[in-house]
Order: structure tokens, then C-alpha cells, then sequence
């Protein structure tokens, strides 16, 4: 959702003003534009630049200059603009190849695929490749996915980074996990180097994929070592994990109970229960501050303010809701922010460049009905958050009556009724994790 349908008209009003420059200044001016999060500025400077000499630009200022029209630009009109530089310019297959990775980052998978598939073989090079293996994987199309990470396994090098090494492993990894080849997956994570940036991120997926290949024992131990590096860390640090802390607990306990170990289970499902319940009281709480939020909001004029004590709570917040809300959603809010700031960044510098009161008009429409957005984007985060929260909570609960039901049949069932219950508990903790 974007509101911006003007940009024709800021940069002609704006140039008009604006004195004749070389094409390096129009490059300079633009990077430390782009690093400010001054994406109006960004956008124009590009832009110059790239009618002067689109030829010359380098690989980053290219990607720069797509980034800042995603930004600015409605959904709709960033396609064009896509489709434009795409397909009429000296670099086209570069803009498209950008244009691509921005749509596959903003979950917008399917046009992403549109212009990556159009790419030519010469600028297929690694990451291009795990780029639309990442977007088939969130399309439903995980083998197509796994075909395009064996293409990116040739393409790597001698100097290819051990951190894209590990992620050609993840990516692979949940290709497989996607088409149910639980043991191939199981292969892949374990590949990750211990040091990996990687490493205890994927430890849950690979405990669940355990749990899925019924290796109950290992499934455990991989749980074990999550919880210790989790209550390891800083307090800051645990709060970043709290919901990976959560679900691993619950599993933890859940083992427990198909294991018939019922005294251990219960004992992880009311600490799960207490711990969730002070967690609501003490942090979730805290984050229902939505209108605080909305007013912080509309000063922010670059990222670096959130380091600042005036906007604690607004990265409080995003970091909440990092956590527990929609990963789509997330995505949205970093989107619509830096566009905020843009926008607060041109009013600030409205005197200097137009005298245009249509255009003043129409920015201080703009900001308003993106700060706006952006309330409503706090709204359902917040909701989605406790909806997350109120989940582990629920499913904690069925934890406890599956242990008093366990308890109270033990001993009273034949194997064929102990056998069937199992399987019915095993595939039950899938349907309560929502894995």
C-alpha cells in the first residue's frame, strides 16, 4: 500500500531549481542521499545521472537507484518504472535483475519471478540464483527451488564468502524440507558451520525436522542446546528469542509426553504457562502503546534516530513485532518508515526547492495519510503479536489436559490402543505448533 502517485511532478519542479552538474557529482550526491535515507533526493540524483550515462553507473548505484523508486513509488508505478528502465535502457537486464530482488524482498513473489526470469545467462551469477530459489520456495515451487540451488553450487568459487556457502545450505535445506525429504534436508542444515551466522537459527527447524523423522532423542538434545544458548545470552539478547524460546519449550515438553515421561511434561507445560502469562503482564503489555507510537513517528527524519532515548519505545516496538507478528507485515512497516522519512526529510527542505503550493499541498497529504498507514500497520502487529502470544498459551494449556488424560488411561489401554494413541499424539503436536 503506498500513497505516493507524484514523482513526475517533484522532479521537474525540483530540477528547474537545481544547477547543471557532472555526472560524478549526480553519482556522489545521490549515494550520500540514498545512506540518509533521503530517498526523494536519491531518486532525482539517480535519475539525472542515469539519462547522462546510464552505462557508467556501477553495480551498487544501479541497485541503489531501484531501491529508492521502490520506496517512493506506489506498487503499480514501480512496476512501470521497472518495465521502462527494463527494457529501454543500456543496462535493462540489470535494472530488471534489481527490480526482481526488491519485489522478491517485499514478498511479491510472482511479479519478482517475471522480471528474474527474463534475466540473461551472463548475469547469472550466485546470488541471482538464490534470490529466485528463495522466491519459488515462497511460491509453492520447492523444486523448482532445489533445481535453481544445484545451478547456484557451480557458480561457487574460491572466493566465494563462507557466508553464502552456509546460506546456499539453508536454502537448500528448506527446499527439501518443503517437498518432505526430511533426511536430505536434515543433511543440508547439518553442514552450517558451528560458527555460521546461520547456525543456532536453524537449530529449531532442525529439531522439528527430527521431531518429523520420529528421532525423539535427537530432536531433544537439539532443544537442550537452544535453551542454553537462549537463557546464555543478555537480557537483551533473550528478548530477541523469546518466541523461538517459547515454541522450543513447548516442543520440549510435548516430546516429553509422547516419551510418556508425563511428570517431566507437566512440569515444562506449567513453567511454559507461568512464564507466558508474566511475559503478557510484563511485555506485551508494554508494546499497547500504538498512539505514543504514531506521535514519534512523525519526526523521524533517519533510522539512526531510533538509536536515540526519545524513540526507545518505538524500537521497543519494532522489535516486539519483529518477533511475534507477520514477517510480511514487518516488512511492510520497514518499507512504509523509510518512506516516512523521505517524506519528512523533502518537508523540511520545501522552501529551498519549490514555491509550488499544489506540491506542498499535496506532501502534507501524503505524510498524513502515511503516518496513517503506518498507525494501522502498528495496530495489526500489535494484534497479530498477541494473537501469537495467546497461541503458546493455548497450546501450553492442551499440553496440560493431554498430561492429565495421559495419566489417567496409563496402564488401562491394550498396545493396540497405546500404538494408536501415540501416532495420533505425534501428529497432534504438528497441528498445535502449526508447523
Amino acid at each position: 500500500m503506498r500513497f505516493l502517485v507524484y514523482l513526475n511532478i517533484i522532479v521537474s519542479c525540483v530540477w528547474s531549481f537545481a544547477h547543471a552538474a557532472s555526472f560524478a557529482e549526480y553519482i556522489n550526491d545521490a549515494k550520500s542521499s540514498f545512506l540518509k535515507d533521503d530517498h526523494f533526493q536519491a531518486a532525482r540524483f539517480y535519475g539525472q545521472a542515469f539519462e547522462m550515462s546510464a552505462h557508467a553507473f556501477e553495480a551498487e548505484d544501479l541497485e541503489n537507484f531501484v531501491i529508492s523508486q521502490s520506496i517512493i513509488l506506489k506498487p503499480s508505478h514501480f512496476l512501470e518504472f521497472c518495465n521502462d528502465k527494463g527494457t529501454q535502457s543500456q543496462r535493462g537486464a540489470e535494472v530488471r535483475l534489481y527490480c526482481g530482488k526488491v519485489l522478491v524482498h517485499q514478498s511479491l513473489n510472482t511479479q519478482g519471478l517475471q522480471f528474474l526470469e527474463s534475466i540473461p545467462v551472463s548475469l547469472q551469477q550466485l546470488e541471482y540464483h538464490l534470490i529466485k530459489a528463495t522466491s519459488y520456495m515462497f511460491s509453492g515451487k520447492a523444486a523448482f527451488c532445489e533445481d535453481e540451488i544445484k545451478k547456484a553450487q557451480t557458480k561457487i568459487v574460491e572466493s566465494t564468502t563462507p557466508h553464502f556457502k552456509d546460506l546456499i545450505h539453508v536454502t537448500l535445506a528448506r527446499c527439501l524440507m518443503e517437498q518432505q525429504k526430511y533426511s536430505l534436508s536434515l543433511q543440508q542444515f547439518q553442514n552450517i558451520r558451528v560458527g555460521s551466522d546461520f547456525y543456532i537459527k536453524t537449530l529449531e527447524e532442525q529439531a522439528w525436522l527430527q521431531f518429523k523423522m520420529r528421532n525423539l532423542t535427537n530432536s531433544r538434545e537439539l532443544l537442550g542446546i537452544i535453551i542454553s544458548n537462549i537463557l546464555s545470552q543478555s537480557t537483551q539478547q533473550t528478548s530477541y528469542k523469546t518466541d523461538m524460546y517459547f515454541r522450543v519449550r513447548y516442543l520440549q515438553g510435548y516430546i516429553d509426553l509422547v516419551s510418556r515421561n508425563s511428570e517431566r511434561s507437566k512440569q515444562i507445560f506449567d513453567s511454559v504457562h507461568q512464564e507466558i502469562r508474566d511475559y503478557k503482564k510484563n511485555v506485551l503489555a508494554k508494546n499497547q502503546i500504538v498512539g505514543h507510537l504514531t506521535k514519534l513517528v512523525q519526526t523521524l527524519k533517519s533510522k539512526l534516530n531510533l538509536e536515540e532515548p526519545k524513540y526507545a519505545a518505538l524500537q521497543k516496538f519494532i522489535s516486539f513485532s519483529s518477533m511475534w507478528g507477520s514477517a510480511s507485515v514487518q516488512n511492510e512497516l520497514d518499507q512504509a518508515l523509510r518512506f516516512l522519512i523521505a517524506l519528512n526529510l523533502e518537508e523540511g527542505r520545501l522552501p529551498l526547492i519549490t514555491t509550488q503550493l499544489d506540491y506542498n499541498k499535496d506532501l502534507a497529504r501524503l505524510k498524513s495519510a502515511q503516518i496513517q498507514y503506518i498507525s494501522e500497520i502498528f495496530k495489526e502487529q500489535f494484534n497479530q503479536s498477541k494473537r501469537s502470544i495467546d497461541s503458546i498459551q493455548f497450546k501450553s494449556n492442551m499440553g496440560q489436559i493431554e498430561n492429565v488424560w495421559a495419566e489417567r488411561t496409563e496402564g488401562k489401554r491394550t498396545i493396540a490402543e497405546a500404538l494408536d494413541a501415540y501416532t495420533k499424539e505425534m501428529n497432534a503436536v504438528e497441528e498445535y505448533i502449526g508447523k
